[in-house]
């Protein structure tokens, strides 16, 4: 017998929160830089992608004498292939 992925309990309203977040983010969300050109959402991108990139996480990390900067929302081309990180 099937049964509901998420039972009734008091983490339901975050999980749900937190789905919608995502679906905003994905539907929503672009960076110049990442060079994405898929398909998204104008009425979400308009009403939510500029809450999304104030909600993330942004700083700077040393590496190798250089200055990157960091985000906490990133675009993974293919999750399921491996590649070497950007230089």
């Amino acid at each position: 017998m099937p049964y509901p992925m998420f039972v009734d309990s008091e983490l339901s309203p975050a999980i749900q929160a937190a789905d919608l977040c995502l679906y905003c983010i994905n539907w929503g969300f672009r960076r110049p830089e990442w060079n994405f050109r898929g398909p998204k959402r104008d009425y979400i991108h308009h009403d939510f992608a500029g809450l999304c990139g104030e909600l993330q996480y942004s700083g700077e990390s040393y590496e190798n004498g250089r200055i990157r900067k960091l985000f906490g929302i990133i675009y993974v081309p293919d999750p399921y292939t491996a590649r070497p990180r950007p230089k």
